[in-house]
């Protein structure tokens, strides 16, 4: 049987014949209240045969019924530690340290807070001291990122600067065994599964999918913080929704627009294609032939985003038969060894690395260079160019990389991303 004390701050769909014995664990209520599920706090229902109404929204996650309740577990806080908590043996900038410090700042006067920082800067870092200043009072704190492959690579990292706290790590992939965790690092939809269970939450990406257009996971969100906490978000692209909160007085608004190492945000080179495919059957774009036979002479990794992931096998043919000594392969979201390709790429045993938008955000490759085929599609807006653009120069030793952009026409995604690029470069 699974103990209370491990449960706190924990939300379960409980069917009805399970009332009874769940009821010694906390708070039981009714899965609807009148047009709304308590659940996703959304108002979609289906009635079935039997007369009962099911929630449409919750049915890819898991069905939820009227006649079901949620178990909502009382959280409580830990002790208080007077000794330091921070085993992270490295420096901030002065510009990461102005901005951490003003976080604590505003986590004491029990302020939300938007860190717009560009990407490379250093946002994890920054966090460290807030993270710290939490855990030292007793209290809980949730770090959420957008997908899988950043909540690994941010639990590795979390588990270095604070050694000395169990930390949770939970997504669709893990699912450690049920604690009381202090410290958890999940994807955003694993919010669901807590009530009013933390004391400070930070959204990382906030703007990536899936959690900028979902009312679900806001509402998750909203549920998963106790009602006194507070929130962080941090984002390199912030929405105009987000930036209406700020000048609303909901938010306050810390911006760093200088990278960590101190050198300028790579900005792209643009390339207008007059053939259908940059890469074809017998023909290679000469401009995109010269960039790769740069890449491949000086060793230098190469990455390469596409907009569909049906393209990906066919990209990756058409490439061996111009390099067939170069070591090609593709990843995507798709693909059941997506995390031991990366590791290979970032290891230097893939030199070719063909990928779609999942490798977007939160990765971080030495010397890696950055091409966009078709960087004119739909899928790639703003924000996304933005993001694939800041994964080159990220090292401090490696700070120049090149980010090229293939397209047949030059849209307002692409002109936005350079503008603000450049713009950001300009800002002291």
């Amino acid at each position: 049987m699974i103990k209370q004390d491990n449960l706190h701050g924990r939300q379960i769909l409980i069917k009805n014949f399970q009332k009874q014995k769940a009821s010694q664990y906390g708070n039981l209520v009714s899965a609807f209240s009148g047009d709304k599920c308590l659940r996703c706090g959304q108002s979609k229902f289906y009635t079935l045969p039997t007369k009962v109404r099911q929630c449409m929204t919750c049915v890819e996650l898991k069905a939820v019924f009227e006649t079901d309740f949620l178990l909502r577990v009382p959280s409580t806080n830990f002790e208080k530690v007077t000794g330091s908590i921070l085993t992270w043996g490295g420096r901030l900038t002065k510009e990461q340290q102005k901005i951490s410090q003003q976080l604590v700042k505003y986590l004491k006067n029990k302020q939300d807070s938007l860190v717009h920082a560009v990407t490379g800067a250093g946002k994890t870092e920054m966090l460290f001291e807030s993270i710290a200043f939490v855990l030292k009072e007793g209290m809980r704190v949730a770090i959420c990122c957008p997908r899988v492959d950043v909540v690994d690579e941010l639990f590795e990292r979390l588990s270095i600067a604070f050694s000395k706290t169990q930390i949770g790590k939970y997504h669709g992939n893990a699912h450690p065994p049920s604690f009381n965790y202090q410290l958890i690092i999940c994807t955003t939809h694993q919010l669901m599964k807590f009530f009013a269970a933390f004391d400070l939450i930070v959204i990382d990406e906030v703007d990536a999918f899936p959690f900028e257009s979902s009312a679900i996971l806001h509402y998750a969100m909203t549920q998963a913080l106790k009602p006194l906490g507070q929130k962080i978000l941090l984002t390199a692209t912030p929405s105009q929704a987000l930036l209406t909160q700020v000048k609303k007085g909901k938010l306050n608004y810390l911006l760093l627009n200088k990278r960590y190492h101190g050198y300028r945000l790579p900005v792209p080179k643009c390339h207008l294609l007059w053939q259908r495919n940059a890469i074809g059957r017998f023909v290679l774009d000469f401009r995109l032939k010269k960039i790769l036979s740069q890449f491949i002479v000086d060793k230098k990794p190469i990455l390469i985003f596409v907009d569909k992931i049906a393209k990906l096998p066919e990209l990756k043919t058409k490439l061996k038969r111009f390099y067939p000594d170069l070591i090609i392969d593709t990843v995507s979201s798709v693909d059941s060894e997506r995390h031991q390709k990366i590791l290979r790429f970032r290891e230097g045993k893939i030199e070719l690395l063909l990928t779609t938008t999942i490798l977007e955000r939160g990765v971080t490759f030495e010397n890696v260079q950055v091409i966009i085929l078709d960087a004119d599609d739909a899928i790639f807006k703003t924000s996304s160019l933005v993001q694939i653009a800041g994964r080159a120069g990220r090292k401090i030793d490696f700070p120049d990389g090149e980010v090229h952009f293939f397209y047949h026409h030059y849209t307002g995604a692409i002109k936005k991303c350079v503008s603000q690029i450049k713009r950001m470069n300009k800002w002291k």
